[in-house]
């Protein structure tokens, strides 16, 4: 029932990113419209030549501030940003992370006897919310696919030859989210 929900979460993720970059496109263009139209409404309305050539200035200028925005190095054309936000709210909210804080929630929201809970988990009172264990567990490779087995074992091999440019390359990028 679980996957059959998350494979419906993912296709509503998919519709809801490729309506998203529709809606952007056409609020980019919308927006640049509003401004031509508003410019000459403003210039039609202005008193002074002087006004004129100066208002038209300034829109002239919001739209190559827009513009230049979305060209420079930060920007993110692929929605990285918005996909990576999106997907955290989906995770948020399909995921049910408030009952991980103890095994007396953790029980009481799936119906498993609390006692058992604590003995699978060595009697751990956080339950799953362990830092210590999770940056150990991080480095395991049980809980690790194969593409990430071998970035650790390059990260191993720079370390044990002290390349720190390769330790840079190997090292997780932090996350924001």
């Amino acid at each position: 029932m679980f996957l059959s929900f998350t494979l419906l979460s993912l296709r509503c993720f998919n519709i809801f990113v490729s309506h998203l970059l529709l809606s952007d496109f056409v609020m980019n263009s919308t927006y640049v419209c509003f401004l031509y139209i508003f410019n000459i409404f403003i210039i039609v309305d202005a008193e002074s030549a002087l006004d004129v050539i100066l208002n038209a200035l300034a829109f002239e200028f919001i739209i190559r501030l827009d513009e230049e925005i979305t060209l420079s190095d930060w920007w993110d054309p692929q929605k990285r940003w918005i996909t990576a936000g999106t997907m955290e709210l989906i995770i948020q909210n399909t995921l049910r992370l408030d009952c991980l804080q103890s095994p007396k929630l953790f029980s009481k929201a799936f119906n498993i006897p609390e006692e058992e809970i604590l003995e699978k988990c060595d009697r751990h009172p956080k339950l799953f919310l362990d830092e210590k264990q999770a940056l150990e567990d991080e480095n395991n490779p049980i809980f690790m696919n194969e593409d990430e087995k071998i970035k650790a074992r390059c990260k191993e091999i720079a370390i044990e030859l002290g390349n720190s440019n390769a330790i840079k390359e190997y090292e997780k990028s932090p996350v924001y989210f």
